[in-house]
């Protein structure tokens, strides 16, 4: 018999009941981090203000790489784009930075949005992705994550949205294909389709999406998005990324629900003998 701190007397059988419902506890509780690295877009290697095209001289983007697609469309990182609230349309949010150099040595041009892209609705300090959503020029970027657990399940965040280029009109429907598995193209999702506005028309809120999966048997897998949608050449929309994480879901194994179970079952049967026998009329 031991004494709690209260002064009550807790028999053996009660703290190892306690025990083993605190340990199935804290098994249930624990996830695991991230392991999508970069997922913020703030590590840009050789990207800067003025240059932040992927696909451009200066195309490094840590753990990212382009995938596909057409080398002439536009991949960028929007460079601290909440540091003054609300991104401005055509005057100080440059698309792809200041000296924008355009893919496959086309012309340099400073290259913004007609619409104002809101605020992310979340404290995000980072980047945001950029990308082609007209199939003819859509580029996907992936990374493979690496370190994850077998056949565990993982969620998979990101906020999305999407704006028109200045210069261009024309409204759509675009949507991200995210791509998952032992290879890029093992299995794919599509977000909902937002309406990507005509010039001057305000942009679509973020929209925070969630895509849930089971990892690859070898623990390693790629994660791809690809810009897609139904827009007609010359109306070239663009979605944006932002916030990607990569948790693995706190779902308990059976092992785990057992022992909760015997634990709260011993609880349970300590409590009914510390009271004694119920009273007889």
């Amino acid at each position: 018999m031991k004494t709690s701190k209260f002064g009550r007397v807790w028999s053996a059988d009660r703290i190892q009941a306690i025990g083993a419902a605190a340990l199935a506890l804290t098994l249930w509780s624990a996830g695991a981090s991230a392991q999508l690295q970069n997922g913020s877009f703030t590590s840009l290697g050789g990207l800067n203000a003025s240059q932040s095209q992927l696909g451009g001289p200066n195309g490094a983007l840590p753990n990212w790489a382009l995938s596909g697609g057409n080398s002439s469309g536009i991949d960028c990182v929007m460079i601290n784009p909440n540091g003054g609230g609300n991104f401005s349309a055509t005057t100080a949010t440059p698309m792809c930075g200041t000296s924008y150099g355009a893919p496959a040595g086309a012309n340099h041009t400073y290259a913004s949005f007609t619409q104002t892209i809101p605020t992310l609705p979340i404290a995000y300090t980072g980047n945001i992705l950029v990308a082609d959503a007209f199939t003819s020029f859509s580029e996907a970027v992936q990374q493979q994550v690496t370190g994850l657990t077998p056949n565990a399940s993982y969620a998979l965040k990101f906020y999305y949205t999407g704006a028109q280029q200045s210069g261009f009109t024309g409204s759509s429907q675009d949507m991200w294909t995210v791509g998952y598995g032992n290879t890029s193209a093992t299995n794919s999702t599509s977000t909902p389709a937002i309406t990507i506005p005509d010039a001057g028309t305000s942009v679509q809120p973020w929209q925070l999406e969630t895509i849930n999966f089971v990892s690859s048997s070898t623990g390693g897998q790629f994660i791809r998005f690809l810009g897609n949608g139904n827009a007609i050449a010359n109306e070239p929309p663009f979605m944006l990324l932002a916030d990607v994480t990569l948790t693995k879901n706190t779902v308990p194994e059976p092992a785990t629900i057992a022992l909760l179970g015997a634990g709260l079952t011993g609880l349970y049967w300590a409590r009914r003998r510390s009271r004694g026998p119920a009273p007889t009329a």
